[in-house]
């Protein structure tokens, strides 16, 4: 499932297309084109998943990146020009405690955290690591430009392979390698805006 976040990139440039946010460019098309190809070796082959019964779970993290892409392109057209990454950091902040709180009370999902035992503080400190990360993407995005800023998702897509392999004992088949080499060479292609 990790595999199929470092679609990102891919599919934020596909949207960035039609929009204008991005120019049309033969080597980037092509960057995204190899990314499709990684996917199918995900879900064609009979040796790629463990069971072939599992391809249907390849369309959530699909339908996971088109939200990330979406993301992004939102980030990089509605943001207002002159604002700094701290402005546009708390107005999102702000946006999701509005919508998110409702929500979790709710559905009862509330965590206390008055009294931090184990469980509390690793809650506070992913929460504070999260919005560092996403205020250092925010920031990449106004100044690297969307697509680039979209490629930490090869990040997430390594980590998420050597995890499986060190935590879990998985052993990727050789479609699953193959995939990785094909989505790190589409990256290759889809490089930063100057």
């Amino acid at each position: 499932m990790s595999l199929l976040i470092a679609l990102v990139p891919m599919a934020t440039l596909l949207l960035a297309l039609p929009l204008g946010i991005e120019p049309p460019e033969p080597r980037r098309l092509a960057g995204v084109a190899l990314g499709a190809a990684a996917v199918a070796l995900i879900v064609l082959p009979e040796t790629s998943l463990p069971d072939p019964s599992q391809a249907v779970w390849v369309a959530l993290p699909v339908i996971v990146t088109l939200s990330y892409a979406g993301e992004n392109i939102y980030i990089a057209a509605a943001r207002p020009p002159g604002l700094s990454t701290l402005t546009v950091m708390c107005g999102l902040s702000w946006g999701a405690l509005a919508l998110l709180t409702p929500l979790t009370l709710a559905t009862g999902a509330w965590v206390e955290i008055s009294r931090l035992d184990g469980p509390e503080i690793a809650i506070v400190a992913t929460s504070v690591l999260h919005v560092g990360a996403y205020f250092g993407f925010v920031w990449l995005i106004g100044h690297a430009g969307l697509v680039f800023a979209a490629q930490v998702a090869y990040v997430v897509t390594g980590s998420g392979v050597a995890f499986g392999i060190v935590f879990y004992g998985e052993r990727p088949s050789p479609w699953i390698w193959g995939t990785l080499v094909l989505m790190f060479a589409g990256l290759a292609l889809i490089k930063p805006r100057q």
